[in-house]
């Protein structure tokens, strides 16, 4: 893990090997009478691994090769790898802080999926400490587009938990939900077909939500209170923008239609509202908010 090119040029095939191990090993944990071997394995090699992220983190295949092997390793584990659960998520923290790179928001993502049942407040901790930097990174579309990949890991971290804890979204600190549905709204013309959909699937998994009258919903409905009018101005910018659209209609979740059509389902008088203001704003004579009641 040294520095310079040569400890570079050893480090990502090290990773890419440690990949292996973690996809590979199925030795002991539950049920058994042994421990996890793929636990004792990064349990182990933990400070090589803080090392390595600290010294060559800024690396975008270290980044990748990192998380990569972290994931393997969580979900060959599953709760075998609790134990780790917080030195991952504070080592997931410090890198993404440290050099903006992606694939910590992924990693991050996987966190949820794996530890939602036992590590509730640690992960509130890891999204609340990691939108900060991305929300400051994501403040117009020009950002948006230079920086797709961490728009698209992003919003999908966003949609984890809306899918697995919502509970712990809809709780979180004053102003993080509403801070990203802005954000959201920012980016909902970008011209990339990945961070569209990571934009889209997380607007409307928000308002499905909603309409579904699952738990969390005064946080919930605070928020888009707060920022639903930027996404619907957001929306409509999108529609009349010069370049091509991705996403505008489709059968799965993510879609322009299919955002503002559950929308106007969960604030219909709202909508109409923000649907005249975008238009006065934008000095556009067509009647949105009558197109927004047909939608």
């Amino acid at each position: 893990a040294g520095g310079g090119e040569g400890g570079q040029a050893r480090v990502n095939p090290t990773l890419e090997r440690l990949c292996v191990v973690a996809m590979n090993v199925k030795a002991g944990g539950a049920g058994s009478a042994e421990p996890n071997l793929v636990v004792e394995i990064f349990k182990g090699l933990w400070p090589l691994i803080v090392r390595v992220v600290e010294r060559h983190g800024a690396d975008a295949k270290a980044a990748e090769n990192t998380s990569r092997a972290l994931k393997h390793a969580m979900r060959s584990a599953g709760l075998d790898f609790v134990p780790l659960a917080d030195a991952v998520m504070d080592l997931l923290v410090r890198a993404f802080e440290a050099t903006g790179r992606s694939p910590y928001l992924y990693c991050a993502s996987i966190c949820v999926t794996e530890f939602k049942d036992v590590k509730d407040q640690q992960l509130l901790n890891m999204l609340g400490a990691m939108a900060g930097p991305a929300l400051s990174r994501l403040t117009t579309l020009s950002a948006f587009t230079s920086s797709p990949d961490v728009a698209e890991e992003y919003f999908y971290l966003l949609s984890r938990f809306v899918g697995h804890c919502p509970g712990l979204l809809f709780l979180s600190p004053p102003g993080l939900l509403s801070s990203s549905l802005r954000c959201a709204g920012v980016g909902m013309a970008v011209h990339h077909r990945c961070a569209s959909k990571a934009v889209l699937s997380f607007l409307e998994s928000v308002i499905d939500h909603g309409l579904s009258g699952g738990c969390g919903l005064p946080g919930l409905q605070a928020a888009v209170s707060e920022s639903g009018d930027a996404v619907v101005g957001g929306a409509l910018r999108a529609l009349m923008g010069d370049t091509p659209l991705f996403h505008v209609d489709t059968k799965a979740k993510g879609s322009l239609a299919g955002v503002l059509h559950k929308l106007m389902r969960l604030c219909p008088a709202l909508v109409g509202e923000w649907a005249a203001r975008a238009a006065a704003q934008g000095g556009c004579s067509v009647g949105l908010g009558g197109m927004a009641r047909e939608v």
